[in-house]
């Protein structure tokens, strides 16, 4: 196949910086819960968040072992267009940028009975992971603007989807969450990210 480099090499980095930084207001929420906290572990434990992704971010290392799967949205301009060489090199760069992290190697084998009971075991190549569709927004901009966003792969794919019955009240919409954070996060390795 015949890639454009250049693509190639803005998607790779994205995705590396989409696993091993926090954003700005990730960082900012993180250091207000921290000044608020009063437990002393619970105090810790966020000093260690924080520590982590200073530390991932400056030496480009995942901030989890669960590097998550590849979600891509692609905000498309009225005046552009997408080519299948645009498409290739977009998933050569995840490709690329997942064995340069690296990611979690956990793209599952075989075919698709064998997958679902991951009975023919997992393939050890990073680059192996298969991104979510690629989604595409039209925008007003003239612009083709790639956002990265790595999600899932762990406790996101025992997520739930469905109606929350709001009542015209944000309180009940954040109760459903907490209470699904709670069931989920007895069950799990690594806690879910609400």
């Amino acid at each position: 196949m015949i890639y454009d480099s250049a693509i190639v090499e803005k998607v790779s980095d994205a995705l590396i910086r989409a696993s091993s930084s926090l954003t700005a207001d990730h960082k900012f929420a993180l250091e207000k819960a921290i000044a608020a906290e009063s437990n002393e572990n619970a105090k810790w434990a966020l000093e260690q968040i924080l520590l982590n992704s200073v530390t991932a971010e400056k030496q480009r290392s995942p901030l989890c072992d669960d590097t998550g799967i590849p979600h891509l949205v692609l905000d498309l301009g009225k005046n552009q267009i997408v080519s299948g060489k645009l498409i290739d090199s977009i998933y050569e760069g995840v490709r690329q940028g997942l064995i340069q992290l690296p990611g979690r190697p956990m793209a599952v084998e075989g075919d698709e009975i064998a997958r679902l009971d991951q009975s023919a075991g997992l393939n050890a190549d990073p680059g192996a992971v298969e991104p979510a569709p690629l989604l595409i927004r039209r925008i007003n901009e003239d612009v083709l603007k790639l956002h990265v966003l790595m999600l899932g792969g762990g406790p996101a794919i025992r997520g739930m989807t469905y109606r929350v019955f709001h009542k015209h009240s944000v309180e009940n919409i954040i109760d459903e969450i907490v209470n699904r954070a709670i069931e989920g996060t007895g069950l799990l390795g690594c806690t879910p990210s609400t």
